[in-house]
């Protein structure tokens, strides 16, 4: 069974989230931390496949926590839960390597979709925070950074960034998964990345998701 550490203040919260990622999506919390520094110390301590992270934290904010986890444990998975984005925030976090964005207006059908989403290894946007993004992006100025990339290796990224997994992209594009995880492969040597996170910030950095 994977494992997850849930970081959030609120008692009730992290207590519903626990029940929730446990007895419906299969995810035994090893920890449940209601302050920035208390959660970095068990994340690093345990190793976690995945984190729930709280924006808004006492002693260290989720955004410094999400730094260091990612620079510490890069391969572990961070879902970023608060109740208010805000377009710089959302760039930050997307450029450190979050796993996905879940509002705290949103519905417990849409947490387990944002979970379900991350651990297969994509990276889930809700619908407030894919727009801020694309909001944020609108703003920067100055042309596109060129790669080597070819074209279709260009756009496998654009799509990855926009948060969706090999499977998915094979079916826009009309070839097989195994084709799509060459072009991955191809992506992160080229780019020296090393995870979904790792292309997704290359997305951002690149301007290459689309308001």
């Amino acid at each position: 069974m994977d494992t997850a550490i849930i970081i959030e203040d609120q008692k009730l919260v992290s207590e519903l989230l626990k029940g929730i990622l446990h007895d419906e999506l299969w995810l035994e919390v090893i920890a449940e931390c209601q302050d920035g520094i208390s959660g970095l110390e068990a994340t690093l301590e345990k190793r976690p496949d995945m984190v729930i992270l709280d924006l808004m934290l006492p002693k260290m904010n989720g955004t410094t926590v999400l730094r260091q986890i990612k620079h510490h444990l890069p391969d572990t998975k961070v879902l970023a839960v608060s109740a208010n984005f805000t377009p710089e925030i959302v760039k930050v976090l997307a450029e450190n390597g979050v796993s996905g964005f879940l509002s705290k207006s949103e519905s417990v059908a849409k947490l387990k979709e944002a979970v379900s989403h991350v651990r297969g290894g994509g990276v889930y946007y809700c619908p407030e925070t894919s727009k801020l993004l694309r909001d944020s992006l609108i703003k920067v100025s100055g042309a596109k950074e060129k790669t080597d990339l070819t074209k279709r290796e260009t756009d496998v990224l654009q799509l990855v960034g926009e948060g969706y997994i090999s499977k998915e992209i094979a079916g826009f594009l009309d070839v097989s998964v195994r084709t799509i995880e060459a072009h991955r492969s191809k992506i992160m040597r080229k780019l020296n990345l090393r995870s979904a996170t790792d292309m997704v910030r290359s997305a951002v950095k690149l301007k290459l998701i689309n308001p």
